[in-house]
């Protein structure tokens, strides 16, 4: 395309454009020029995360915490410029909302699409440069046992045309959450800590649960390293109630968005609310997911009190570099 008032600066990055997810349909494209001059296109992108589930409101024996939401996959992309048309198109999922009622589970994220023609609300394979899945939500918390855990998105797809001889890609399937606290044993909720598969986002940690007897567990944790010095501190789950407190709410989840000095995007998902106690009136919310991420599980509470809301997954995100 002609664009002469698009000169390259002198660090040779032609142009860079991020693009965060807001809608809840593969129904609002935006269109990618791709400037004069550029050689290669680099695409780094993260699938929507799941939101988290409720805790269980229940006064029959115990209430187990809900689940966190997953994870969405990873893309990195190199493809010569020479092989892509003028105009891409774009769209970018929201993460799915966390479970807001009783018996609530969590949403799943929006898929996100980069197309090389067309914007239908089904785009066909041949018409894909890039598909980033999107993660499950986690389960409302259960009677007995745990509630599980949102699905890691599956390993993202790239085009099926003749075009993939020519790429330089590298997938990641996403994180599973973490699973609710057991409801029999006033269990926390399951921690999670980043993953090392290459992915840069993290599940959703699950919410604590509460027994029969009053005791309740805190909501998980999402840590940032098993050793060592970590990228962010720990999201923490929140603690759990005694008496009549409150569970409290977990941590939300943190990010870094690269740029050209910082060329990379970590993120965390939310961590766990934490169970009620005997008499407590307002379940605890888990904490929504940085980008990509999966929101925490809610915590549990007895009959009488308000539910424990799961957290947001976070929007999916995509980072186009021209070169």
């Amino acid at each position: 395309m002609l664009d002469a008032f698009d000169l390259p600066p002198n660090n040779g990055v032609i142009q860079q454009t991020q693009y965060v997810g807001s809608h809840a349909t593969n129904t609002s494209w935006r269109t990618e020029f791709k400037p004069r001059g550029a050689k290669f296109c680099v695409i780094f992108g993260v699938g929507a995360g799941g939101g988290g589930g409720t805790g269980l409101v229940n006064n029959s024996g115990s209430a187990g915490g809900g689940g966190g939401g997953g994870s969405g996959g990873q893309a990195f992309v190199l493809v010569p410029a020479a092989l892509l048309p003028d105009v891409l198109y774009v769209s970018v999922g929201a993460g799915g909302a966390g479970g807001q009622t009783s018996g609530s589970s969590g949403n799943a994220g929006v898929a996100s699409y980069i197309l090389v023609a067309g914007t239908s609300a089904a785009p066909v394979a041949n018409d894909t440069l890039l598909l980033l899945n999107a993660a499950g939500g986690g389960n409302v918390g259960a009677t007995s046992g745990t509630a599980a855990a949102g699905a890691a998105a599956a390993i993202t797809t790239l085009i099926t045309s003749n075009l993939l001889g020519f790429y330089t890609y590298n997938l990641v399937a996403g994180h599973a959450g973490g699973a609710g606290g057991t409801a029999t044993a006033a269990g926390s909720g399951s921690a999670l800590t980043f993953p090392v598969t290459g992915l840069f986002v993290t599940g959703g940690a699950g919410g604590g649960a509460i027994a029969v007897a009053g005791s309740a567990g805190s909501g998980g944790t999402v840590n940032g390293s098993s050793s060592g010095t970590p990228l962010f501190s720990a999201r923490t789950g929140g603690g759990a109630g005694t008496g009549a407190g409150n569970g409290s709410a977990g941590s939300n989840g943190s990010q870094v968005i690269g740029d050209n000095r910082r060329p990379f995007l970590y993120a965390m998902g939310g961590g766990g609310g934490g169970g009620g106690g005997a008499t407590s009136t307002v379940g605890a919310a888990g904490g929504n997911g940085g980008y990509g991420c999966g929101g925490g599980g809610g915590g549990a509470v007895f009959t009488g009190g308000s539910v424990g809301k799961g957290g947001n997954g976070g929007p999916a995100y995509i980072c186009i570099t021209w070169i």
